[in-house]
Parts: C-alpha cells; structure tokens; sequence
C-alpha cells in the first residue's frame, strides 16, 4: 500500500480549489465546487463510506454541508456519521462581529445536531480565510474560540501560506468505526 504525504495532498487540495474558483462568479458556486473537491479527497480516505453534500433536514441554514455515513445496501438514508462546514477560499468578512456571529450561529447549529446524536462528529474545516478589512484580526484564532468543543481546522493561514499538517489532523478526528 502506498503512503499518501498529507501535506501535500493538502497543497494539492487548496491549488485545486484556487484554480477552479478563479473561473467561478458566484459565491455560492464558489462554495459547492470547493465542496466536491474536498469530498473527491475525502473520499480518498473512506471509501467505505458515503459522502454527501446537501443541507441538513430539519434545520434552517443556506448552507450545505458534507455529511459522511456508512454505505447503505438497502436504499435508505443512513445515520450521520459526521457533519462537515467547509468554508471555501477567499471568504470575505466585513467586520470582527460579523464573522464571530457566523460562528456563532455555527455552534448552534452544531449544538442541535449533537443534542439528537452525541455520537455525530461535527467539524469545520476553512481552506482559507482572506480578509479584507481588520487586518490586524486573527480570523483562524477568532473561529477555534468560538468551536472550541468541535473541530476547527484551517488549511491556510490568513495570509494564504499553508499550515504544515492541517490536512492531516482534520482527518483524525474522521476515522470512523
């Protein structure tokens, strides 16, 4: 079996995402081609699992969400395994407020989903976060404060420069029975 180097599957992982969001307008079209890419690399890992992405039932939020579960022979919906937010490249916040309430909100959302299964992961994983205003901020700080019970894992830096194992230490917390 070949040894895959994570951290340059991780490098792998954010120059696709690069380069495939630079020919995309929209932003939430931004955010689902980053969602596949990071499930095509998922995928990689469990692939005895299924990977999906789509909004969660039952919960109010624009936002899709990878969902991992154990493969389903007979048709039906299988119990989550884990829920992944992934934040696509280059997201853009107006102010420290803005972007602490986001995560806020995140919480809550994460809160709700291991209040009906303890057993379900929640994570959030951010291939970059590109500031445009507040400089002097640390975003990536600023998001694992307000996860602190629930993975927070960032590709980048808030300078675009990868972090040396990120890719690999998200995926940890992953191995599912």
């Amino acid at each position: 079996m070949v040894k895959i180097d994570l951290n340059e599957e991780q490098k792998q992982i954010v120059e696709k995402i690069e380069s495939k969001c630079r020919l995309i307008k929209g932003t939430q079209e931004k955010g689902k081609e980053t969602c596949n890419i990071v499930k095509e690399y998922l995928q990689k890992h469990f692939s005895d699992k299924d990977i999906q992405i789509r909004p969660i039932e039952g919960i109010l939020s624009k936002c899709e969400f990878l969902i991992i579960t154990k493969k389903s022979d007979e048709g039906k919906d299988a119990p989550f395994d884990a829920v992944i937010k992934v934040n696509k490249k280059g997201g853009n916040y107006g102010n420290k407020e803005e972007y602490k309430e986001s995560f806020k909100k995140l919480k809550i959302l994460f809160d709700s989903i291991k209040e009906k299964n303890p057993e379900i992961i929640c994570c959030y994983l951010a291939i970059s976060n590109h500031i445009s205003k507040n400089k002097d901020s640390d975003y990536n700080e600023m998001a694992k404060r307000e996860l602190k019970h629930y993975g927070c894992f960032m590709l980048c830096d808030t300078k675009g420069n990868l972090i040396s194992d990120s890719w690999q230490n998200f995926l940890k917390p992953l191995k599912l029975h």
